[in-house]
């Protein structure tokens, strides 16, 4: 693993991560941890501190528009990458401010949401990544690195100087369960269902704090 302490840290979890004009999708906590962060379609999100390996490597894979790692990656013409949702997010943005502006005519194409890039897209100059030619060298590379990103959960025990990761370090230190799990996208995915034992004990102390009313209310 790469050493967590190599950025700097962060006081707390999004929401509060900076996004562009307001066009990444927006997030909540769930049951106030901070260590659960959810898009609007209920998707976990997964932060870039959790990313171990080459810095260089993984960080292609977070979103400039949301400051996560990607969700449904799409890629431009110009090859730069976002987050499906929040791209489409972008779009609808600025074809807003366009229909502000003018109320007819055709709405122009759109500038790549890259700060560095002055790239006009049509929509068929952005495809999910997953659907790209699989032939060319380029995407094969991202697909190849994004299938291997080494993740870290969130719960590990070398984020516990973040805010999001308070909810392991109280855990740790009240009752010794801890996680250092690390692997692939699709691995975090059913680790956190079923395979985070820190995960399964603050899921379940939520779960019981929320049937506290209806058991009292029953026994009256």
């Amino acid at each position: 693993d790469s050493k967590p302490g190599a950025t700097a840290p962060r006081s707390t979890a999004p929401p509060g991560r900076a996004t562009v004009n307001g066009s990444a999708p927006s997030v909540r906590r769930e049951g106030g941890r901070p260590s659960v962060v959810l898009d609007g379609s209920g998707t976990r999100r997964i932060l870039p501190e959790q990313l171990a390996g080459v810095e260089a490597a993984s960080s292609q894979f977070v979103c400039s528009l949301c400051q996560f790692v990607m969700v449904r990656p799409v890629i431009t013409r110009c090859s730069h990458l976002f987050c499906d949702p929040c791209f489409k997010n972008w779009v609808a943005n600025e074809v807003s401010k366009h229909k502000s502006k003018s109320a007819s005519g055709p709405v122009p194409q759109i500038t790549c949401p890259n700060e560095d890039c002055r790239e006009l897209l049509k929509k068929t100059d952005v495809i999910l990544m997953e659907q790209a030619d699989s032939k060319t060298s380029a995407v094969q590379l991202l697909q190849r690195l994004r299938n291997n990103l080494n993740i870290r959960c969130v719960h590990h025990g070398g984020h516990h100087q973040f805010g999001f990761g308070q909810d392991a370090a109280t855990l740790k230190r009240e009752q010794g369960i801890t996680c250092n799990w690390t692997g692939d996208p699709l691995g975090y995915e059913e680790h956190m269902r079923k395979g985070c034992p820190v995960e399964a004990f603050l899921a379940s102390k939520i779960e019981k704090t929320n049937q506290m009313p209806m058991t009292l209310h029953g026994g009256q």
